[in-house]
């Protein structure tokens, strides 16, 4: 298996904003799935964006992620 990239996960309250605010500082929106999730990329990192609610997960506010093409 060969990684083919990763990412970093955030919750959040809300997507719009924080969506809004990565591209305010020069992120571009890779891919939005609704209000379920979003991929956005700068140099070097893609940052991914969870709904969280008002609550926070037993996992705390943010994950990390590898993406493979063959598992």
């Amino acid at each position: 298996m060969k990684l083919t990239g990763s990412n970093v996960t955030f919750m959040v309250k809300s997507m719009d904003k924080s969506i809004a605010f990565y591209k305010s500082i020069g992120l571009k929106l890779q891919q939005r799935w609704g209000d379920n999730y979003a991929m956005i990329e700068g140099p070097g990192i893609t940052i991914g964006i969870h709904p969280g609610g008002n609550k926070k997960s037993n996992s705390g506010s943010l994950s990390i992620g590898f993406m493979t093409d063959d598992f």
